[in-house]
């Protein structure tokens, strides 16, 4: 098992919630009400994004020391003007293993929509399988956000 460190900003707006980003995945990013919230809600998020990186035969980064993190988010931050907000917390974040086995799943669609999503799928040069994912992935994190 590995870990990517989360960078737990406090959010100015909301007291107690957290803002979370990953110095070593960059758009891998989310938020949560409470830090318990935003831990859980960094492991969904950091499943996610390498489970879609593994899925587009991305390389993934090698995950960063907490020191090399908190560095990296520091520097980031220099370059862009801003400041880390005090109270802001690092912690290291159980990455998902990548070797599980796709689970096999009977669905019924109605015909009209399997012909959409299969040529929605070749449009985009998917599978009818990695096209049903990805609008998964896409529609839960659009309801989480």
């Amino acid at each position: 098992m590995y870990f990517y460190v989360a960078q737990f900003l406090p959010a100015e707006e909301r007291e107690g919630a957290y803002a979370v980003t990953f110095p070593d995945l960059p758009g891998c990013i989310t938020q949560g009400e409470s830090l318990e919230d935003a831990f859980r809600m960094a492991q969904e998020a950091l499943e996610c994004h390498l489970l879609g990186m593994h899925e587009d035969n991305d390389p993934l980064p090698v995950p960063s020391s907490l020191k090399e993190a908190r560095a990296k988010a520091e520097t980031e931050a220099a370059e862009d003007g801003e400041v880390i907000p005090e109270g802001t917390l690092y912690q290291l974040v159980p990455a998902p293993s990548l070797d599980i086995p796709p689970v096999r799943v009977n669905i019924s669609l109605a015909p009209h929509v399997l012909a959409l999503v299969d040529r929605v799928a070749q449009e985009e040069g998917m599978s009818r399988s990695g096209f049903l994912v990805a609008a998964a992935r896409h529609y839960a994190m659009q309801l989480r956000a």
